[in-house]
């Protein structure tokens, strides 16, 4: 039968979060102030017709044919699963328009490269004309180094002549949340953490709460460098598109990048290596 293998590891017997999604203020909002992840459910995914299913590879994950939302929740369990990951991005800020204009200027620039897992992880986070810092976290501890800018900022004075041990959850280090954990920066980029709604399948879409819309889209072989099937996960305000998560449609649906961005900025984030080992340096200090 055609639905014996209907949509591989992406609607096999796994949970799945119902819990709403919502845009929030904005994107530099979520980046620079941070966010949770959402709590877990158990229901399998609905809104998918098994008879409509058709996968040459057994390879394919078949996250197409899930509804958006579902689909959102596949890949943020994905992440939260996977051994290890290297992420790359940055965000402008976009200032609000000066009086009698309607124009917003570019402000800050974030990036970040980031290698691990949240709970073992080396990290750099720049703010542009700001401050930079170094974060290398294992075990609970987290040595940190930075500029001036962020020993300023950070109250650690002795932070720019080398590494200063705090607990990983020292506020030093979670003011750079989500940017250290590439889960929950999936979810606060794309406005949700976790997803809710039934809907449309392939191509189509489903109202995630708060007027925004996660659409799940053909697979394709020519949005990944690498030429691997992929599929684009599109996510709508309601008005215009917000953002675009490209995720692989082959293996565990893991994201690949995002692009995006609303009146409060617009960001790029490329993800790469996903379970490869990689040998991080010990705690300096």
């Amino acid at each position: 039968m055609r639905a014996e293998r209907p949509v591989s590891s992406v609607a096999r017997a796994r949970t799945w979060s119902r819990a709403g999604v919502a845009v929030g203020a904005g994107l530099v909002i979520a980046l620079l102030t941070g966010c949770t992840s959402g709590g877990d459910a158990v229901p399998t995914p609905d809104g998918v017709d098994l008879g409509a299913v058709q996968i040459d590879s057994g390879d394919r994950n078949g996250i197409e044919y899930v509804s958006g939302p579902q689909a959102l929740e596949a890949v943020l369990r994905a992440v939260r699963s996977a051994s290890s990951v290297s992420m790359t991005g940055s965000f402008t800020e976009l200032t609000a328009p000066a009086e009698g204009t309607t124009t917003r200027q570019e402000g800050r620039t974030l990036d970040v490269v980031f290698d691990g897992v949240p709970t073992n992880y080396t990290a750099t986070v720049t703010i542009a004309g700001v401050e930079q810092a170094s974060v290398r976290s294992t075990g609970g501890r987290a040595a940190v180094s930075g500029d001036a800018g962020f020993a300023a900022a950070s109250g650690l004075a002795d932070a720019t002549s080398g590494p200063v041990c705090v607990d990983s959850t020292d506020p030093v280090v979670t003011r750079f949340s989500p940017l250290l954990s590439p889960a929950n920066l999936i979810a606060a980029l794309v406005g949700g953490r976790g997803a809710g709604g039934a809907g449309g399948g392939s191509s189509g879409g489903s109202s995630a709460g708060g007027g925004v819309t996660v659409s799940t889209g053909a697979v394709s072989s020519n949005l990944d460098t690498t030429g691997e099937p992929t599929v684009q996960l599109v996510v709508n305000d309601g008005e215009t598109t917000v953002g675009t998560l490209v995720v692989a449609a082959t293996g565990e649906p893991y994201p690949i990048s995002f692009t995006g961005g609303d009146a409060t900025g617009r960001g790029s984030f490329a993800f790469a290596r996903w379970n490869e080992k990689k040998a991080l340096p010990g705690l300096s200090c």
